[in-house]
């Protein structure tokens, strides 16, 4: 009866959010995938001045999209690893949701150095 009545007012424990680990892998995650997507379109935009002609001198699309592919799935590793104090089905939906606003910020950013270069917008 005692701890029920010491607990009164207090925030409940749970000890899965106490771990600081998974913020940090998250915060990781995201700081590491903004990172890579700067430096493989300043490579594009790079390569391409190189040529000194804007629409030529690319980066290859397949190669651009391994690249991206191959940066997301490390970077979900990461994720899924921040998360092992989760159930099984939690640690998917969220890096399902991560995964998924990543694109969001990729597709943004694709559409951004697009337009913003002069390389063809909408």
């Amino acid at each position: 009866m005692d701890d029920i009545i010491s607990t009164i007012g207090k925030p409940p424990k749970t000890p899965h959010l106490d771990d600081k680990r998974v913020m940090k892998k998250t915060v990781l995650a995201w700081a590491l995938w903004i990172i890579g997507i700067a430096m493989i379109l300043g490579y594009d935009y790079l390569s391409r001045m190189g040529d000194g002609y804007i629409h030529s001198g690319a980066v290859a699309d397949e190669t651009m999209t391994m690249l991206l592919m191959g940066l997301a799935s490390c970077l979900a590793l990461v994720l899924y690893q921040g998360t092992q104090k989760y159930p099984l089905y939690i640690r998917i939906s969220l890096v399902l949701v991560q995964l998924a606003g990543g694109y969001l910020v990729l597709a943004g950013a694709s559409i951004g150095y697009m337009c913003g270069t002069g390389i063809g917008c909408f």
